[in-house]
């Protein structure tokens, strides 16, 4: 025999609550690691554009770093550090590896560590 349908069944006050609070916890992972991974991409444009520069291959590797950090900078990105810079000229032509990490605290003793990569070869 069929139930007449007389109660509406759905989530309940407790499905609701977890679901609230997982999506809290998502957006606020999100609102704190997102602006980061924005300025690995300015770094990365920063890279990019020493192509543009004509006098690249006469510049020494002090110089070289010297013009990144002035763009990091002007892009207010305060995460890379002079050390995480390595310019190396070889016979081949000239290459920059950036490696940095960034820990982000997310909530109480649990943090997040990023970890961020470039490259860059010149003939």
């Amino acid at each position: 025999m069929k139930q007449p349908i007389s109660r509406q069944n759905g989530a309940s006050m407790w499905m609701m609550l977890y679901l609230g609070l997982t999506a809290a916890a998502i957006i606020m992972v999100v609102v704190k690691i997102g602006p980061h991974y924005y300025n690995d991409r300015l770094v990365g444009s920063a890279l990019d554009g020493l192509n543009d520069d004509p006098d690249l291959q006469n510049l020494s590797k002090g110089q070289i770093v010297q013009r990144l950090r002035q763009s990091f900078q002007l892009n207010s990105i305060y995460h890379v550090k002079g050390g995480d810079i390595k310019a190396k000229r070889t016979a081949k032509g000239l290459n920059i590896d950036i490696q940095y990490d960034i820990v982000i605290p997310v909530i109480y003793n649990i943090d997040a560590t990023l970890h961020f990569k470039h490259h860059f070869e010149q003939p």
